[in-house]
């Protein structure tokens, strides 16, 4: 019974030693990726496009009111 006890905790021991090292390796990977990543740069300026500012609201000289005259006609209407 003793030695089969001391198996289990051996297996679950390695086990979990095995898995720490596992996610220890992967967060080291993952922090040491955005450090040494040297592939991005800023664009250079002679591809900047200016903003265009030429967009304005309209006029109210060009506004239309709203026509609010038409309402759903009354269900005393309805004829099947």
């Amino acid at each position: 019974m003793f030695k089969n006890r001391f198996f289990k905790f051996l297996v679950l021991g390695s086990f979990l030693a095995v898995a720490t090292f596992v996610i220890l390796d992967t967060a080291a990977e993952a922090s040491k990726a955005s450090s040494v990543d040297y592939t991005f740069h800023t664009p250079p300026m002679s591809d900047y496009q200016p903003v265009d500012h030429a967009f304005h609201t309209p006029p109210m000289s060009n506004y239309q009111p709203v026509d609010h005259t038409f309402h759903t006609p009354p269900m005393s209407d309805y004829t099947p």
